[in-house]
């Protein structure tokens, strides 16, 4: 408010100084009313003063001698502080700003429901045999793989054949030598007997002293072998071994012999499948009596004119004005009706 004060003193200044300096022709035909306080008042009074110093200003004048300089007059005390003036017109519209930082992206829409399936197109004719791609190289070898549960224990093996004989255990410690009897007669050979059981072995006596050794005996008779034991238990499954290096790629085999052609989905306005239906395409001109004649020879025909449906147009270089007319249908032909020499496009779906 303070600034406001001093801003419409100075402006009060200048303007009284300047009709001053205008000549004193100018000043006396201004007045200025005591009771002239707000602004407006004061705006119309500096406003009449403005335009009797431009009329001065204009004025051919003749200069005077110059007078003296006066003395400086005292500074006059800061008047009280005017009313807020009244507001100024808005201002013109400032120059557009530049443009801002792009928006974050908005939240994705909803997925759109899936279109109806379409019909499909004629199969084209298959491609040539591309030629076989070298052959990549050997890739770095795995790390080992983790040990298998344990196999489950497989059927016991024929038995093995008889295995050799094993070598002869060590001769035992030869037994105490009896004392010599006293030589008898010698008696008349008999008969040798029979060889009685062998009686059950008697318990170990203790161990005598070593007596003198005796004669080799002849070698015992090699005993029976004896039965084959039981097989053993299978032992732990162990660690898998290292996985081999991947062996080279080998060459592609030969181009199989093309399948059957696949069958075009064909549905009822009620969501039935039409087993065994295919599609026929095909164009045509009409004849002077603007009929088309079309006739389904192999696999395009169909099981009777019932069993499919054919629509037709008029192609875009022979436009036509009558409505195309399906009629005449039959298992392996139709017709279409129309203008007279027009070229016809059709498709037919059925099985």
């Amino acid at each position: 408010m303070k600034i406001k004060r001093t801003v419409f003193a100075v402006v009060l200044g200048i303007a009284l100084g300047t009709a001053g300096v205008a000549g004193a022709t100018t000043v006396t035909h201004v007045h200025w009313p005591a009771t002239c306080t707000k602004f407006t008042c004061v705006d119309r009074h500096l406003q009449v003063l403005h335009r009797g110093v431009k009329r001065a200003l204009h004025r051919p004048m003749t200069p005077g001698p110059t007078g003296a300089i006066g003395a400086i007059g005292a500074t006059g005390a800061i008047g009280a502080q005017g009313p807020a003036g009244v507001a100024g017109p808005v201002g013109a519209t400032g120059a557009t700003g530049a443009q801002g930082d792009q928006g974050l992206q908005g939240d994705t829409g909803a997925t759109g429901a899936q279109g109806d399936q379409g019909i499909q197109g004629v199969q084209g004719d298959a491609g040539a045999t591309g030629a076989q791609g070298d052959t990549g190289a050997t890739g770095a070898q795995g790390d080992q793989g983790l040990q298998g549960d344990q196999g489950l224990q497989g059927d016991t093996g024929a038995t093995g054949a008889q295995g050799d004989q094993g070598i002869q255990g060590v001769q035992g410690d030869t037994g105490a030598t009896g004392a010599q009897g006293i030589q008898g007669d010698p008696g008349v050979a008999g008969p040798a007997g029979p060889t009685g059981p062998m009686g059950p072995a008697g318990p170990t006596g203790p161990q005598g002293d070593p007596g003198a050794t005796g004669g080799t005996g002849a070698t015992g008779a090699t005993g029976a072998t004896g039965a084959t034991g039981a097989t053993g238990a299978t032992g732990a499954t162990g660690p898998q071994g290292a996985t081999g290096a991947t062996g080279a790629t080998g060459p592609a085999g030969p181009t199989g012999a093309t399948g059957p052609a696949g069958q075009s989905a064909v549905y009822t306005a009620a969501g039935a499948l039409q087993a065994g239906s295919h599609i026929v395409i095909g164009s045509g001109s009409t004849n002077p009596g603007g009929v088309l004649n079309v006739t389904l020879a192999g696999s395009a025909a169909f099981t009777n004119g019932t069993s499919y449906q054919c629509t037709a147009m008029y192609q875009a270089n022979a436009a036509g004005t009558a409505p195309l007319a399906f009629h005449g249908a039959t298992a392996t032909g139709f017709m279409f009706k129309g203008d007279s020499s027009t070229t016809v496009s059709f498709i037919c779906v059925g099985n």
